[in-house]
């Protein structure tokens, strides 16, 4: 596996990640590929592990695979993985809401499914451009950062190009948009 040296830690990242939205496809199906077990999920988690892989995309809107990457992970591997999760959405299909206490209680409850004490990357998924609690939310998530629940603050977006509507306003350590044989 080849890595590359994070600016903003002192980690290195597998330049290969593994998103985790396919693994946890117990709900809604209409937004989830086809259902794998329990084994095969905690497989493919394991063998992309022993290949090297230690960036590990997550979300609170993606079922379970929050609870299963903590499984995974927690303990003896936990320190030499990178975790990213999301805040703003708990479910497809639901309304994207970046108010303080919804964030306060996605960032509580994906540290309980992760079993860690800490979020390497948490990202703002999919934020408009007129959303009026996009400031609140990135301050609080700046205090998150300082008390140490969350290491580096990013944004998920569909598009570059939608990166563009933020980059001057707020300082993001990661920025994700779709790059998959779907898109």
């Amino acid at each position: 596996m080849l890595f590359k040296q994070l600016k903003s830690s002192n980690k290195k990242i597998s330049i290969i990640g593994l998103g985790s939205w396919s693994l946890a496809n117990e709900e809604y199906k209409n937004f989830f590929y086809n259902k794998i077990s329990r084994k095969e999920i905690s497989q493919i988690l394991g063998k992309a592990y022993d290949m090297g892989v230690n960036f590990y995309d997550t979300s609170p809107a993606y079922g379970k695979s929050e609870n299963f990457i903590g499984n995974e992970f927690q303990n003896k591997k936990r320190e030499k993985i990178l975790i990213s999760t999301k805040v703003g959405l708990n479910k497809f299909g639901e309304k994207i809401n970046f108010k303080i206490r919804s964030i306060e209680n996605q960032i509580n409850q994906s540290l309980r499914n992760l079993k860690t004490e800490y979020i390497d990357y948490i990202l703002i998924y999919n934020p408009k451009k007129n959303d009026k609690n996009i400031l609140k939310c990135y301050n609080f998530l700046l205090e998150q950062k300082k008390k140490g629940k969350i290491k580096h603050i990013g944004i998920s977006v569909e598009s570059p190009s939608d990166y563009l509507l933020f980059y001057k306003k707020y300082k993001f350590d990661l920025i994700q948009c779709n790059f998959n044989i779907l898109d």
